[in-house]
């Protein structure tokens, strides 16, 4: 789970700025709060603010991070990324930290880059006690210097060697620079055993390639690859919970090679090269649950994998026989039957956010704009149905749905605003800066100005 997240120099955040999921002073609403024998993490938090002041910011810094992490996507043209108010900016460091909640230790892992140049400038894990921080790994990429205690990490000869491998090959890179060490030591390599230290090296990686999903506007569509245990019969009655007119789902059998000529080549592209990868990676994440269901269902792998104009039912068995299926959907008395690129945009957002309420596998899912495409009520009851939800799951959202800005529906530790100054800088800051009464109106006090945040008209004055 996440407990921070701190941010510097990136888009419109010049200073440093930190959202965090640590439960704060408020006492109401309890069953929004993870209790945990380390510390007390929030379920969910919504970021507000008027438009343009910095909100996607926010989400546009994790998900870059996570690229960068996950897929090691420093190819991408970010050159201009850093903060640009002021000009001495484009010398200094962008940094990016997280700290994570594994098996009830508290990890700090982050990584500066200078992004005028594409320079990664620093790494560093350690895992967080309390006050005291005890160091796992620190890398300067200028001095290429690497401390690590291998002995501390490992607990044999053998996996002592094949660490000290690892390390030697990465300095050894001739573009050293251009990756992250998390992402070399788990990029096609085994594993390290779980009762050693140097495993959380893979349970970090696995955290921000499968636990962290980011949701934007603009996502592309074939990012959806979802394992889910949910019967047709729940699918319905969630689109007819939400209001949307559908009445019945329909699966109809489609051959791969047909499928391939009705999706995009990047689609294609990655059923042929990515694909069973993916799958293996969720059933190695179902069957370390050890009990016996779970070992059926890592035996053979159903999902649902979304793209631009199709939702698909998928089923893997145990020799990796794939079986793909169309998803459609009928409407009230209408015998006929849709696809999704048919359905209105709406109800693609919906399904875009069902796994978030139907999950159960301690992700954390960060929505920018929320409430895009969809009606304000459906904003206001799919953010009360989750806060609602018995999942294990934490839900990071920027929204202009004012109404749940209700200390009767949310907690103040909840809820958080992005400012821009006059000179374009972004500050994020909870609402826990402010004594406000259990009773007020936070709603009216929010648009009225009490909280910042708000759009300021200036031709309102002239």
């Amino acid at each position: 789970m996440l407990v921070n997240f701190r941010v510097v120099n990136f888009l419109s955040l010049a200073q440093l700025n930190t959202l965090s999921l640590v439960k704060g002073q408020s006492r109401r609403h309890s069953q929004h709060v993870y209790q945990n024998p380390v510390i007390n993490l929030l379920k969910f938090s919504a970021i507000y603010g008027a438009n343009g002041a910095g909100k996607s910011n926010v989400i546009k810094a994790i998900n870059f991070s996570k690229r960068i992490i996950a897929e090691n996507a420093l190819s991408t043209n970010f050159n201009h990324s850093y903060c640009r108010t002021s000009k001495t900016n484009k010398d200094l460091e962008t940094s990016f930290e997280y700290e994570i909640l594994i098996d009830n230790k508290i990890y700090s892992y982050g990584f500066s880059i200078l992004l005028s140049k594409g320079e990664l400038k620093k790494e560093w894990l350690y895992e967080v006690r309390g006050r005291e921080e005890i160091p796992l790994f620190t890398m300067s990429f200028d001095e290429k210097e690497f401390n690590i205690d291998t002995a501390k990490l490992v607990n044999a000869p053998n996996l002592v060697n094949r660490l000290e491998t690892y390390i030697d090959d990465f300095k050894g890179l001739k573009k050293y620079e251009e990756s992250l060490f998390l992402h070399f030591v788990n990029e096609a390599k085994s594993e390290f055993p779980e009762d050693t230290v140097a495993n959380i090296f893979n349970k970090l990686f696995f955290w921000f390639d499968r636990r962290l999903e980011i949701i934007t506007p603009n996502k592309p569509a074939d990012r959806s690859l979802v394992y889910l245990e949910e019967t047709d019969e729940s699918i319905e009655n969630f689109l007819k919970d939400f209001g949307t007119g559908i009445t019945k789902i329909h699966k109809q059998d489609i051959d791969i090679e047909e499928l391939y000529k009705v999706e995009d080549p990047k689609f294609v592209n990655f059923v042929k090269e990515n694909f069973l990868q993916k799958v293996q990676s969720i059933k190695k994440d179902i069957s370390s649950k050890k009990n016996s269901s779970d070992e059926k269902k890592a035996s053979e792998f159903g999902g649902m994998m979304r793209t631009e104009h199709n939702l698909y039912s998928i089923k893997v068995d145990t020799e990796n026989n794939i079986q793909f299926k169309t998803i459609k959907f009928s409407h009230y008395a209408d015998d006929d039957f849709y696809t999704l690129g048919e359905e209105s945009d709406g109800t693609v957002r919906l399904l875009e956010l069902y796994d978030i309420i139907k999950n159960n596998e301690g992700k954390v899912f960060v929505v920018d704009e929320l409430d895009r495409s969809l009606h304000p009520n459906l904003t206001f009851n799919f953010i009360k149905n989750y806060l609602n939800s018995q999942n294990n799951s934490q839900l990071i959202v920027s929204t202009h749905e004012d109404r749940i800005l209700d200390l009767s529906i949310m907690r103040r530790d909840e809820i958080w605003f992005v400012e821009k100054s006059d000179i374009g800088e972004s500050r994020l800051y909870s609402l826990e800066e402010f004594k406000t009464r259990f009773d007020k109106d936070i709603m009216n006090a929010y648009l009225d100005g009490r909280y910042g945040s708000i759009p300021k008209f200036k031709f309102l004055n002239n």
